[in-house]
């Protein structure tokens, strides 16, 4: 287990924590609709995939803010922006997201932990500017608490190690079969959509490794972090009963989420903010949970079986069933 509030940096601090739920697991598997969800309470500010906000808010001229405005002229993202320098400095914006993309991009998040404890320069100024970035965006927003559904494992385990940095974990997890449908749809680059390049789809052998390998790494990252500090989720879980769901999320964090539970299950439309980066569904305005099983009728036996086939021993870890359109409740006592 990390020894938390290990590495401190200043403003932060266990008397004025940064408190971050950080959303990790496979990509399609409805952290945008969580992130979206949450976001609706007046307490937190969901930003969507932070790992992207340089980029998409300073860096790149054709990306769009959920809010409709192109990042560097939104004034959420410019007022971030100050605040941010405010605190660490003048930055590098493009030498900055080189070192987080070297530093991220790792799976052996035990390479990210050695680096951190051993005080290596290059890790030690990625978390310092990633720590003042989300502090900077709980500075403007007013939340207690940032959502960062960037999904990456050594992104997390690293702000799990900041001093002051109250970081609580969702693994967000999502029927495979589900997300290779997702993952397979081919797109063209529309910025004002949310679509910020080419996608030509995934084929079913890379699909399920990437879940494999991305659900596996960050059941590994759970365990780094105190026990009572994650949760799993499962993405059918959240639109079947949500008000359960909602009610583990603010046990995580420490919140009330019964009126956002409640305006949920009514039916009520969710307004997506100042999400910077994230599935194209961030650019939709708003959105209500719904099921999405289009795959049941849309992917192939073949498709379904060569899914299971890949990844059926850790579906049924998490508690799906070959035949179960969406998991049922009792199932969802093996999920926890």
């Amino acid at each position: 287990m990390l020894r938390r509030g290990g590495i401190a940096f200043d403003g932060i601090s266990a008397d004025a924590p940064l408190r971050v739920l950080y959303v990790a697991g496979c990509g399609r598997s409805g952290s945008t609709i969580l992130d979206t969800v949450l976001g609706n309470h007046p307490g937190i500010e969901s930003v969507g995939e932070a790992c992207h906000v340089v980029t998409n808010a300073w860096l790149r001229e054709d990306a769009y803010c959920a809010c409709g405005k192109p990042g560097r002229e939104c004034d959420f993202w410019r007022e971030v922006h100050s605040h941010w320098h405010r605190r660490v400095g003048q930055v590098d914006l493009a030498g900055y997201m080189e070192t987080a993309r070297a530093v991220e991009s790792s799976l052996r998040i035990s390479v990210t932990q050695r680096c951190l404890a051993a005080g290596e320069p290059r890790h030690l100024e990625y978390l310092r500017l990633t720590v003042g970035l989300l502090a900077a965006i709980r500075d403007v927003s007013g939340a207690q608490v940032v959502v960062d559904s960037s999904k990456t494992p050594s992104r997390a385990l690293a702000l799990s190690m900041a001093e002051g940095v109250d970081l609580r974990l969702i693994h967000m997890v999502r029927d495979c079969r589900g997300v290779f449908w997702s993952g397979k749809k081919r797109f063209r680059k529309d910025e004002r959509a949310g679509i910020s390049k080419d996608d030509e789809g995934k084929g079913v052998v890379r699909a399920m490794k990437a879940w494999t390998a991305a659900n596996l790494i960050t059941g590994q990252l759970r365990r780094c972090l105190p026990k009572e500090y994650s949760i799993r989720l499962r993405y059918e879980d959240l639109i079947t009963q949500p008000g359960i769901e909602l009610r583990r999320i603010g046990d995580l964090v420490g919140m009330d989420l019964e009126p956002l539970a409640a305006a949920v299950a009514g039916g009520q439309p969710m307004s997506i903010g100042h999400t910077i980066a994230g599935n194209r569904l961030r650019m939709a305005g708003s959105v209500q949970l719904r099921p999405d099983v289009e795959w049941v009728e849309k992917l192939t036996w073949r498709e379904q079986a060569a899914c299971w086939a890949l990844a059926g021993w850790l579906m049924k870890a998490y508690g799906y069933r070959w035949r179960a359109n969406l998991p049922d409740t009792a199932d969802r006592r093996r999920a926890a």
